[in-house]
């Protein structure tokens, strides 16, 4: 279920979390599987989100961190998302080995660009991998393992 949300940022800083030809944002847009229309100059600052709730909040999580690192100053929302958070993703056992990766690599990977940390499932134990990290960084996570495990369901290799 695709949702439209909106995320107003000041003025001063569009440009900064569009970045230079708007790669900041097109590579926001990217992790976080979103589509993200920009602010018209001239117009009201803020950016137009479209994408799963999931995605959606993430997109928002990171245009808000922009803005922190931009000005310094933290809101209480984002207070919230830098927050450590712990969850657990179930994944269908004959797709363990798709997230898993060949020597681990895709899992590590996921890891390494989401910034978080992720235990992956031992053999003969439960699916479950368990990922921890900021709140936006760990819903990044989740995203990514999702597409892995739909992706192969798919039959492709991810």
């Amino acid at each position: 279920e695709k949702r439209t949300v909106k995320q107003e940022v000041p003025e001063s800083l569009v440009g900064y979390v569009m970045g230079r030809e708007r790669a900041v944002i097109k590579e926001l847009a990217r992790q976080t599987r979103t589509e993200i229309t920009c602010p018209v100059k001239g117009g009201k600052p803020e950016f137009e989100i479209t994408g799963q709730a999931h995605c959606t909040d993430a997109a928002i999580a990171c245009i808000e961190a922009k803005v922190y690192q931009a000005s310094g100053k933290m809101t209480w929302q984002m207070e919230s998302w830098f927050a450590q958070e712990t969850i657990n993703i179930h994944v269908p056992p004959d797709r363990v080995g798709f997230v898993v990766g060949s020597m681990g690599q895709v899992i590590s990977s996921i890891a390494a660009q989401t910034n978080t940390m992720i235990i992956s499932p031992k053999k003969g134990h439960e699916p479950v991998f368990v990922v921890t990290g900021p709140k936006h960084a760990v819903l990044l996570a989740k995203a990514a393992i999702d597409d892995k495990v739909h992706g192969a369901q798919a039959g492709g290799h991810g």
